[in-house]
């Protein structure tokens, strides 16, 4: 998966998740789309789709402004591919000490 930031866009909600995510579905599948007050992410599944769609959509003008489209990076510099995973139903008191010790996973970057 990977991640791509959007920025520039209009303030006072103008546009919406469903205005970004056709754009970014035309170069291939998108798992998520999240527009945020003026910027937002969209996560794609190809590195190929998501490098083409930055290519084709940085400086695409939405609403009047041209958005800023590139790979999203991770504080402390360049992000890998990651996923997400949600886990749930947890009882209450539960700490972060769960999160590498009761998951096989790769490291985990960040728990909420």
């Amino acid at each position: 998966m990977v991640k791509i930031f959007i920025g520039n866009l209009p303030d006072g909600g103008l546009v919406k998740n469903e205005d970004v995510r056709p754009l970014f579905e035309a170069y291939g599948a998108v798992t998520e789309c999240e527009v945020i007050k003026n910027y937002g992410f969209v996560h794609m599944d190809s590195e190929a789709a998501a490098t083409a769609a930055i290519k084709d959509l940085n400086g695409h003008e939405l609403q009047g402004r041209k958005m800023k489209v590139e790979l999203s990076e991770h504080k402390g510099g360049r992000q890998k591919n990651t996923q997400k995973l949600f886990v749930g139903n947890i009882a209450d008191g539960t700490t972060s000490q769960v999160e590498n010790k009761s998951l096989k996973l790769p490291t985990i970057r960040s728990a909420i």
